[in-house]
């Protein structure tokens, strides 16, 4: 996946027209303390809200409870009766990530995602080689996870392919997965939906 970003000018050479430039970042998803690859991510939502609380205007007059119907102008003043007055935050709603591959003959999205955070019944620790092929469809069960894993959201650098900036969703846990099979298609999508236990910064 890609996103166009402006060129920051701090890493532009002197002169150069590439402070005004716009470039690819090419956007990757990765899994585990070894911040390895899964195969080709087609899609990533995220979920990531929290509920508010308006507080409003009852108060017949505007500015203060004893002010003057002649004192009322709309466009000075704080707030109107019936607006709101304050937003009062919320704590965060349940976060969630979707992801969206395309299934590969080595191994399922689930199983490249065990295999790489070391979150399955199979192994202790994340392994090298994600898309063994001595080792196909070992994983088929949700319940074959029995340890969170890491999922980073990474922005790779078009100057030296190194992490600019990501993100880090810590202690997932998959919900569902999934498999989309059509006739008309070339390719077989496999879809994942993870709860995440919080999100932190990344910077490679």
């Amino acid at each position: 996946m890609a996103k166009t970003l402006p060129v920051n000018s701090q890493t532009a050479q002197a002169n150069s027209d590439l402070k005004n430039a716009l470039l690819v970042i090419t956007m990757g998803v990765r899994v585990g303390d070894q911040i390895k690859t899964v195969g080709y991510i087609s899609e990533l939502q995220r979920t990531h809200s929290r509920t508010n609380t308006h507080l409003k205007q009852l108060e017949p007059y505007v500015n203060g409870t004893f002010g003057g119907n002649s004192n009322v102008d709309f466009r000075t003043s704080n707030y109107f009766p019936g607006e709101t007055v304050e937003v009062a935050p919320g704590p965060l709603a349940d976060e969630t990530i979707k992801i969206t591959r395309y299934a590969l003959y080595t191994a399922t999205l689930f199983e490249a995602f065990m295999r790489a955070g070391g979150g399955g019944i199979l192994q202790d620790t994340q392994i090298q080689d994600v898309n063994n092929v001595s080792q196909i469809s070992r994983y088929v069960n949700l319940l074959q996870q029995i340890r969170p894993i890491d999922v980073y959201e990474v922005y790779i650098s078009p100057f030296d392919h190194t992490v600019i900036w990501g993100i880090k969703y810590e202690d997932c846990w998959f919900k569902d997965m999934g498999r989309n099979v059509k006739v008309t298609d070339a390719v077989i999508n496999e879809d994942a939906t993870l709860d995440v236990a919080r999100t932190r910064q990344y910077f490679g």
